[in-house]
């Protein structure tokens, strides 16, 4: 399996982090991060002509996002405004090669009597969205958020994932969080999508966290239960690489660099 790091580990997009990715030993990086109001104002041909000269792959870009940037807005013209904005980005993630894309069903706060219209809006549009990608040859993955997110639990990522076929998924390992009574289980979580889904989840945001809110730490700072979930990815044939998603600030606070990625990845498949 291959290491990829997203850009939000800098806490930018731009040509120049590239080169420490080579210095690092990554393999590949997902653009992450784009603020809604500037997406033409990334310089993306920059990124990928570095990406090219290190030898780096530029594999997949995050959607924008943001409260007004949703695909389940409560306003439908804010709503069409978003899902616009994302084809926007897909037609950039096209230009530059970029094979899979993220996306997030919903920002928040969401009211529970607003959840079934809310998903029914998240499901048109990324369905919307899905056959817009995969007319570009990009695959969608569709990301589990927290708190009162939509996908927040297993029960309605995978709800989502079975009315819409063609729709993939990411997997953030520090998201699900107790929900109404349902406690986390990422292990269970990636036995259970290859059940019930197949082989539908082609790409992941490695982090840590405490259960209590996500944290994006370093693996084996947090909770996760880190054997088990290297494992299960195995185990189901997991076909995508191990990207991690780890905030800057925070690997600044505890004294972590890019390079610490290559040698938590050794650390975790020597767990198995």
């Amino acid at each position: 399996m291959k290491v990829s790091v997203s850009t939000a580990f800098f806490g930018r997009s731009t040509p120049d982090v590239i080169k420490y990715y080579k210095e690092a030993n990554i393999d590949a990086v997902e653009i992450a991060g784009l603020s809604p109001a500037r997406v033409d104002d990334y310089d993306f041909e920059g990124i990928k002509s570095e990406c090219d000269r290190y030898g780096v792959e530029l594999r997949s870009l995050h959607l924008p996002f943001s409260y007004e940037q949703s695909i389940a807005h409560p306003d439908k013209e804010t709503r069409r405004r978003a899902v616009a904005l994302d084809k926007h980005a897909i037609d950039i993630a096209s230009g530059l090669g970029i094979k899979i894309c993220v996306l997030h069903p919903s920002s928040e706060p969401n009211e529970d009597k607003d959840r079934e219209y809310l998903l029914y809006c998240c499901e048109e549009n990324s369905a919307d969205l899905c056959e817009y990608a995969n007319s570009l040859g990009i695959e969608l993955a569709l990301e589990n958020l927290p708190r009162s997110c939509l996908c927040n639990t297993p029960d309605e990522m995978i709800r989502v994932l079975k009315d819409i076929p063609n729709l993939k998924t990411c997997f953030d390992m520090n998201h699900f969080l107790p929900w109404k009574g349902a406690e986390p289980d990422n292990v269970g979580y990636i036995y259970r999508l290859k059940e019930e889904v197949g082989d539908r989840l082609i790409t992941v945001h490695v982090s840590d966290y405490d259960f209590v809110d996500e944290r994006h730490l370093f693996p084996l700072d947090g909770q996760n239960d880190w054997a088990g979930i290297v494992k299960a990815l195995i185990e189901t044939g997991y076909p995508g690489y191990f990207n991690y998603e780890i905030g800057y600030r925070r690997g600044i606070d505890e004294g972590k660099t890019l390079h610490d990625v290559r040698r938590n990845f050794e650390t975790l498949f020597s767990l198995i």
